[in-house]
This record gives C-alpha cells, sequence and structure tokens, in this order.
C-alpha cells in the first residue's frame, strides 16, 4: 500500500512554519524604529550565548545534510564517519583560537573588512566575488533539497516547493534581521533534534531492532571503518579527514560570512569560543547521527533496494521515499520531520541572505543613494536583503540539474573558498606578505582548482566500486540475470578514452587543501619578491600572535637564523638582547 501523508502531518508542517515567520515578525515589529545597522547584522553584539550557538548548529547543519549523508552511507557506505569526526574537531579548534579572537578585536560586521585593513580593497573585492558566488551556489542547493523531499512525500510539484521554501526565507530574514535569524535557529534546533531522535528510535524498531540493523550492515559490507589508503582518488580516508575535509569545513565556517557572523553577535571572545565549541559539538553529533541514519535505511531495504527497482527514479530521492514509508502510521510525525528539514534549509539560507547583504550593503548603498538618512539606508538594507534572496531562490530551480549534492558542495567550496581561506590564514600568520602576493596567490590557486576540475570532468576517476545491493528479498520484482539478486553499484563514467594516472583523478576533497596551500606558497614568494612589508606599519590586531608572543613572520625566521649564526660567533648574549627586543 502507498504510503500518504495525513492532514494532521500537514498541521504540524505548516505550524512549525507559522512560528518561524512569526518570530521574523515579532522582531522587525520591534525594532521598527531602530536604525542601527550593527544591529541588524550582528544583533548589538549582545545576543545569547546559548541561543548562538543554536544557530551555529544550524547554520552548519544544512538541509543538505538531510538527503546526501542518509543516501551516501546507503550507497557508499560509512567511510566518511571519521572524516567528519577529525574534521569538525580541528575545524572547531582553528575557529576557536585563530579566526574567531581576530574578527572580535576588530569588531568586524563583514569579515572581508578584515582583507581591506590587512592588504587592500582590491583584495577584499576579489575574495567576496569569489564568496558571493559560491554563497549562491551553496544556497540554491539549500533550497532544492528540501524541496526535493517536499515532492517526493507529499506530491508537490518541485518548483512549486523551490518557491515555497525561498519566500518563507525572504519574509524573515528580511523583516527581523540578525536577531529574527538566531531566534528562529533556536526553535528549529529543536524541531531539528527531535526529528532525528523520532527517526532513529522508529528506524531502529522498524529494521527489526538493533541487533538486526548491525547483522544487515556487516552482511551488507557496510562496517565503519577507516580507510588508510594513500591512494588520492578516494574521498574518505585517513589522509582526507586532516586535509581534506578539516580544511574544507573551515572555508565555509571560518571565511564564510553566512556562519562567521554568528560569532560576532555575543559580546566577548571567550563567549564566541564557547559558541564555536557547542555548535561544531552538537554539529558532528548530527552528521553522525544521519551517518547512522543512513545504515539504518540499509537494514530496512537489504534485501529490496528502491533504486533498482525502480521505487524511485534518483538518489537523493531515497531519503524522503524513506520516511514517507516509515511514519505513515504515525501521524503528525512525517510532518515534524519535512518541517525539520525545511528549518535546516531555511536556517541555512537566511544566514545566506543576511550575510550577503552585510557584505554588499555598504558599497551599493553608496552607488544608489546619495547621503541617505539612518532610516533611508536601513529600508535599503532590507529591501537589498529582499532581492538577494529572490535570487538564491532563482538558483535553487536551477539546483536541480545537480547529479550529487555532497560531491558538488565539497568540490566547489575547495575551489573558490580554499584561495580565500589561504589569504586570510596568510594575512594573520604573516606580517610581511602584501597585497600583490596575496592577490597572486588567490588568483593562482583559484585558476589551478578550475583546470583540475575542469581536466576531471574530462578525464574522470576511474570507477568506485561500492557495496553491493539485493532484491532478493523484493516479493514483486523478477531477477533477469543470475547474479542471485546482487546488484554492484559502479560509478558514472563518461564515453572517454582510457584514463591517464594524472592529477585529474584526484578526489575533489583535496582541491580545498591545495589552493589553501598553493595561496600561502604564492603569496609569500611574490611578497618576497616584491618587497615585504614593514611590520611596524599594521595594526597588531590583525594578527593571531600579537609582536610580544611568538609569531610566524619573514622577520622571524630570518632572526631565528641570525641567532643561530651569532651564537656560533660565541655573541649570544648581543643576538639574545636583539631577539627579545624583537
Amino acid at each position: 500500500m502507498e504510503a500518504t501523508v495525513s492532514v494532521i502531518d500537514y498541521i504540524v508542517f505548516a505550524i512549525c512554519l507559522i512560528v518561524c515567520v512569526l518570530i521574523g515578525v515579532y522582531y522587525g515589529y520591534r525594532s521598527r524604529n531602530n536604525t542601527s545597522k550593527e544591529d541588524y547584522f550582528v544583533a548589538g553584539r549582545k545576543m545569547n550565548v546559548f541561543a548562538v550557538g543554536c544557530s551555529a548548529l544550524v547554520s552548519t547543519f544544512a538541509a543538505t545534510v538531510f538527503l546526501a549523508y542518509p543516501n551516501d552511507t546507503y550507497f557508499r557506505g560509512p567511510g566518511i564517519w571519521f572524516c567528519i569526526t577529525i574534521g569538525n574537531i580541528c575545524e572547531c579548534l582553528a575557529l576557536a583560537f585563530i579566526f574567531v579572537p581576530v574578527y572580535h578585536r576588530l569588531k568586524l560586521t563583514n569579515i572581508y573588512d578584515y582583507l581591506d585593513m590587512r592588504f587592500n580593497a582590491v583584495v577584499k573585492y576579489y575574495g567576496v566575488l569569489i564568496q558571493i558566488m559560491f554563497t549562491m551556489f551553496y544556497m540554491g542547493v539549500n533550497i532544492y533539497a528540501p524541496s526535493l523531499a517536499m515532492s517526493v512525500i507529499s506530491g508537490l510539484n518541485i518548483n512549486l516547493s523551490i518557491f515555497f521554501v525561498g519566500g518563507i526565507c525572504v519574509i524573515y530574514t528580511t523583516i527581523g534581521g540578525m536577531k529574527a535569524v538566531v531566534w528562529t535557529d533556536v526553535f528549529q534546533t529543536v524541531v531539528i533534534i527531535s526529528g532525528t531522535i523520532a527517526i532513529c528510535v522508529l528506524g531502529i524498531s522498524g529494521a527489526g531492532g538493533i541487533d538486526n540493523v548491525w547483522n544487515d550492515v556487516l552482511e551488507g559490507q557496510r562496517r565503519p571503518t577507516i580507510n588508510f589508503s594513500t591512494d588520492l582518488k578516494f574521498p574518505y580516508t585517513f589522509w582526507s579527514a586532516f586535509f581534506g575535509f578539516s580544511i574544507n569545513g573551515l572555508t565555509r565556517s571560518g571565511v564564510g560570512q553566512y556562519i562567521a557572523q554568528r560569532y560576532l553577535t555575543v559580546k566577548s571572545v571567550s563567549e564566541a569560543r564557547i559558541t564555536a565549541f557547542m555548535g561544531q559539538f552538537l554539529s558532528m553529533t548530527l552528521f553522525l547521527a544521519f551517518i547512522f541514519i543512513g545504515l539504518i535505511m540499509y537494514a530496512n531495504y537489504a534485501g529490496c533496494d528502491p533504486l533498482t527497482v525502480g521505487s524511485i527514479e534518483k538518489k537523493e530521492q531515497l531519503f524522503p521515499f524513506y520516511i514517507k514509508e516509515l511514519f505513515q502510521d504515525y501521524p503528525g510525525v512525517l510532518g515534524l520531520l519535512v518541517a525539520a528539514m525545511f528549518s535546516a534549509s531555511i536556517s541555512t539560507v537566511s544566514s545566506g541572505i543576511n550575510s550577503q547583504t552585510a557584505i554588499t550593503h555598504a558599497e551599493l548603498t553608496k552607488l544608489f543613494l546619495k547621503d541617505p538618512t539612518p532610516k533611508e539606508s536601513i529600508l535599503f538594507t532590507k529591501a537589498l536583503s529582499a532581492v538577494i534572496g529572490i535570487i538564491f531562490l532563482c538558483i535553487g530551480f536551477l539546483a536541480t540539474y545537480i547529479e550529487s549534492i555532497v560531491d558538488s558542495v565539497i568540490t566547489w567550496s575547495g575551489i573558490l573558498l580554499g584561495p580565500v581561506l589561504g589569504v586570510f590564514t596568510l594575512g594573520m600568520f604573516s606580517r610581511r606578505s602584501n597585497s600583490a602576493g596575496a592577490m597572486i596567490g588567490m588568483v593562482v590557486s583559484t585558476i589551478v582548482g578550475v583546470w583540475l576540475k575542469i581536466g576531471n570532468t574530462n578525464y574522470p576517476r576511474s570507477p568506485s566500486v561500492s557495496p553491493p545491493l539485493f532484491t532478493d528479498r523484493c516479493t514483486n520484482f523478477t531477477v533477469e540475470d543470475d547474479t542471485g539478486g546482487m546488484f554492484v553499484t559502479v560509478g558514472k563514467v563518461n564515453d572517454v578514452q582510457e584514463i591517464p594516472v594524472s592529477l585529474y583523478q584526484l578526489s575533489g576533497v583535496y582541491y580545498g587543501s591545495i589552493a589553501f596551500f598553493l595561496t600561502i606558497t604564492v603569496g609569500m614568494l611574490v611578497s618576497m619578491c616584491t618587497g615585504p612589508l614593514d611590520p611596524d606599519s599594521l595594526n597588531d590586531d590583525l594578527f593571531v600572535f600579537p609582536r610580544r608572543s611568538i609569531s610566524f613572520n619573514f622577520e622571524g625566521v630570518s632572526n631565528y637564523f641570525r641567532s643561530i649564526h651569532h651564537q656560533s660567533s660565541r655573541k649570544p648574549n648581543v643576538e639574545l638582547t636583539s631577539v627579545q627586543k624583537t
């Protein structure tokens, strides 16, 4: 019998979305006479730590996770679990002790103003341009993901679903600003966690208990392991956890305005660190929970794969198909689950709208308004939010043509934001690096990343063999071959000539690392060749380490080797005094 959506499910779903809109209306009404842009973008830097931690969680935990991670685990196995764990830990430490302290000391609203302070406006605008390109793509994907789920579950046309999700985001973000975004995120955190628990509990029960789940996982060759292979074609390995996922995560949380802006809404660095730790820990927990849900899904379909038998048309439809079947006998729960998916999407997209407005409003205000009053300026800012939201909505329609959500997000975040992460890191650690080095480093690494992607398109990686899928337990499906109902899934490969062994075979998870290290290397070399900066001419707050402590810069390296030379010449006291002064 085909699963149906009950009236109660629609009511629960509608209530959750109405609450989101009402929060936006409430804060919009409260701040109707407030013309402060700082209040609109960073909530006056007075937000509650717990609320910001929840907001950081749901901004990281995008709607793509609902579809991508369970489906990826179902078809490929849970190899990603170690990468997610290590990546989140490294990302959290870097956020708390490198990026957040610098942003807070400078009292930034737009984190890309850092590039203008440290280098120049050209470097800033190039970074902003790249960041906007990725954010538009990423937000479009996050509008598309729950819309696909909604179309599978309810039969609603996917284009109407996309319009619906985008419309909700535009309304409450434009009206309420950052306070509305953060407090809506708190409500959405409750919805997402409740939905996740419901899937795990009822999913395990539907699969016959945890023992049955584990037995099916073992029989299906999906045991959670750590892959120590040094073959860089494989995306989920011990090495990709440290050099792939950790850096890719930082490209979004460390230099992604839509997440970093969250940490600027609290009043101190210590509070910002608490929110970073809280958000990353909860995010990692939910990521692992959805990998586990992928194993539960496999246990449920261990002997009758829906894609093979034609119950679904594409892999991304598996998770919504599963929860529709799982919760058909529990009125209201399915509505809660759909609301959870929409909540993750709405949170991420609303963050994107607010953050892109924060990045662009100053320049666009100067362009379109001459000597605006504070009220005119804030009204223009809200209108700009609405326009950006509509652009995201349009890109959501284009996202329907994306073949793999996980691979696309990881690859393009590395190609586009890897150089940006590299130039921020270069600026925060090197006192001698100049604007020429920063700009050339970003341009070169971006070109190399795009070149690798084009090469991979023409010479795709060898087909990867995933764990087998079975149909031997299907009651209404006839197997027309001699495999006994077993089907081995093989990655899609274009009809091209024999694939040569080259850099083009490199997994997309390493693109971010290549761009990151290449930007720093080229930036330092060019800076040394074109005339390094005088460290005394720069604001000490621009760097991770103040001058009075250890810092990574050309002057420090020079002094270090000079001290070794003088010590060998038996002049340690003179050189020691020199180093201390430095």
